[in-house]
């Protein structure tokens, strides 16, 4: 057992997408993948994605992080449970690189939880686009703009100030916050939290 982070911080994540029926199913790295096109899902642990598979945000937040792991990933049942329901999507890239587009708190979550058996869970990935044969990385990530797969800006130096622009070198590079991953971002996490409130219990 990995000694996992809490979070305390704060972000919004988009509801999962659930599984569907595609044409081929193989593992998401190494040569499996070369096998794989736009349209098919590939099946791995995190284990294995979380050095395969790139963030398409600079940052996430904390707070919703650590609420989608008491919500989905406290346990490996409850993590069993919403890798059987859900997939996440990605983008083919050159070098059998694999960029997530969606779901980056529920990842996160994942990695913070530190757990050897959740990371041993297979994970299902939704193959949403395949850019393998763009001429260089450059024209990759104008495609990805383009297809408004990547989300270009982090959080400002102080906390009222508008988000920064950043360029793709700027993506985290790992999924832990002590190898270069995501900033906080307090006001993802307020619009998440908002945004999942439920009044119905409440109201007439």
């Amino acid at each position: 057992m990995r000694i996992g982070l809490i979070l305390t911080g704060a972000a919004v994540a988009a509801p999962a997408r659930k599984l569907l029926t595609t044409r081929a199913t193989g593992d998401c790295t190494g040569a499996s993948l070369d096998k794989l096109n736009a349209g098919d899902t590939c099946t791995s642990p995190w284990e294995k994605l979380r050095t395969a598979l790139l963030p398409t945000q600079a940052a996430v937040g904390y707070a919703w992080v650590e609420r989608q792991r008491q919500q989905h990933f406290s346990s490996k049942k409850d993590a069993s449970k919403w890798f059987g329901k859900n997939s996440i999507p990605a983008v083919m890239a050159p070098g059998g690189r694999l960029y997530l587009t969606d779901n980056h708190h529920h990842m996160s979550a994942v990695e913070y939880t530190g757990d050897d058996d959740i990371w041993g869970l297979d994970i299902t990935v939704s193959l949403v686009c395949d850019l393998r044969d763009v001429s260089s990385m450059d024209d990759f990530w104008a495609q990805m703009q383009q297809r408004k797969y990547v989300y270009l800006y982090a959080p400002g130096a102080a906390p009222f100030d508008p988000p920064a622009v950043i360029t793709p070198g700027q993506l985290p590079v790992s999924w832990s916050p002590a190898e270069g991953g995501f900033a906080d971002d307090v006001w993802r996490a307020l619009a998440a939290f908002s945004s999942h409130q439920s009044e119905d219990d409440t109201r007439c």
